[in-house]
């Protein structure tokens, strides 16, 4: 009788489930930029989810650098950094793109993406304070490893399309056990942009996935009535200069379509 009760209960919470996702035809987005990919965008009003490619929305893979987005967090939180002007100084050496290569601020370093900046933060951080922080986070399978300044690159730490879009939920809405100061600041420096008419928070992260070029694009948009949250990535050959992927070129543009011509956002 209990096994017949948990079963029913299941089934039911699926249809549930099921009721909130809602199929979303952007193959042609894709095959205009010639990669393979997913897309989900959450409506908090609606409670609704558009996802395209729902197999791919449930595949982990490396966050790559939109793990900036939670290492932030675990900066502020920790008090390894005050607040968004937190400043490291580039040691002459540390980075391969040139807007990487000099001094940085916390606010600074999210928008240009800074490796070296956010390896050190993880380091001061530390392994035990971080896996704490990702834990709370609930972020993907919440392994970080033994390598603090590596784990989110080339793993063993993962995420799903449809977990960030839990996680992101979560910074929006604030239901995680982070400080609400750890909060109002980490905001400030998530902001791509703002307009009279909405906050754009958003951030890009590229690596390796077996043999491929893997790129994410993940955020959300407040608007004066609802908030949307995104995510996307997109896989494509890995080619010989790292910035002239498919994968890379594509990730915002074809985002950005998507919000605009399916949902009329932007």
């Amino acid at each position: 009788m209990i096994k017949k009760f948990i079963s029913i209960f299941f089934v039911v919470s699926c249809l549930v489930s099921c009721s909130k996702n809602l199929d979303l035809n952007a193959q042609k987005y894709f095959d205009e930029y010639k990669v393979k990919g997913c897309f989900v965008l959450y409506d908090l009003k609606k409670d609704k989810y558009h996802i395209y490619n729902s197999s791919r929305a449930h595949k982990r893979f490396y966050p790559a650098s939109t793990f900036k987005i939670l290492n932030t967090i675990a900066a502020l939180e920790t008090k390894v950094a005050k607040d968004e002007n937190f400043f490291l100084k580039w040691d002459g050496v540390s980075g391969v793109i040139a807007s990487h290569k000099q001094d940085h601020t916390l606010k600074l370093a999210f928008k240009n993406s800074t490796l070296w900046f956010y390896q050190e933060i993880a380091r001061r951080v530390g392994l035990e304070h971080m896996q704490e922080i990702v834990d709370k986070a609930k972020f993907g399978n919440r392994e970080i490893g033994d390598q603090i300044d590596q784990f989110w690159l080339e793993g063993p730490l993962r995420i799903s399309a449809l977990e960030y879009i839990e996680f992101l939920k979560g910074v929006h809405l604030e239901t995680f056990a982070f400080s609400k100061e750890t909060y109002v600041k980490a905001k400030r420096v998530f902001i791509e942009e703002k307009t009279q008419d909405y906050i754009f928070r958003a951030k890009t992260g590229t690596t390796v996935f077996n043999g491929e070029q893997l790129c994410w694009y993940v955020g959300y948009i407040e608007q004066s009535e609802n908030t949307y949250v995104f995510a996307m990535n997109v896989s494509s050959p890995r080619p010989d200069n790292f910035l002239e992927g498919k994968a890379i070129k594509s990730r915002v543009p074809l985002t950005l379509k998507i919000l605009k011509e399916e949902f009329k956002i932007l």
